[in-house]
């Protein structure tokens, strides 16, 4: 009778550990249906960068299609400057040439950048064209906002700090 109830224990422990094991298989996939559940209500920005204004509230309902998101991001590296540079350096000035940035506050290290747009449509009214200068802002030294004046070297003539363009840098 020992024997018979010692094999009795065996058989529901047996039967016990199948029941865990199977307990253990339904919790896993339940844990995937929730990590698959999350995922879908979980919103990734294209970039690293920094929140600067939330455009929804916590617990409203946000729509697959809406266009005005549910944050404003600022991405600071790389940096885009945008400048309004004189008409007499449309005709030697074109994209991939390199710009030095320098702030008009010391505190901020003097950076080299390079024309990533030309526009080759100028305003007559302040003889200006604009142009977007990329920088590398890896070390996250530039904030947006601070006023730069660009040194233009090109090929043709040598850079000329006579004839600065002034920005304040932004973020896309």
């Amino acid at each position: 009778e020992i024997l018979a109830d010692a094999v009795s224990a065996e058989g529901i422990r047996g039967v016990e550990l199948r029941i865990a094991r199977f307990v253990h298989e339904q919790d896993k996939l339940a844990a995937q249906r929730e990590r698959r559940t999350l995922e879908q209500f979980s919103v990734y920005a294209p970039f690293d960068g920094h929140v600067t204004r939330y455009v929804k509230e916590l617990g409203e309902t946000v729509t697959v299609n809406e266009s005005e998101g549910v944050a404003r991001l600022a991405q600071l590296d790389p940096l885009t400057v945008p400048l309004d540079c004189p008409l007499y350096f449309a005709t030697t000035l074109k994209v991939g040439d390199r710009v030095r940035l320098h702030p008009a506050d010391d505190r901020w290290p003097v950076r080299e950048g390079v024309v990533s747009f030309a526009n080759r449509v100028g305003d007559g009214g302040s003889q200006t064209f604009r142009v977007k200068v990329t920088v590398d802002n890896a070390d996250q030294l530039w904030i947006a906002g601070i006023k730069v004046t660009a040194e233009f070297s090109t090929e043709d003539r040598p850079a000329d700090r006579g004839s600065n363009a002034a920005a304040d840098v932004r973020v896309p």
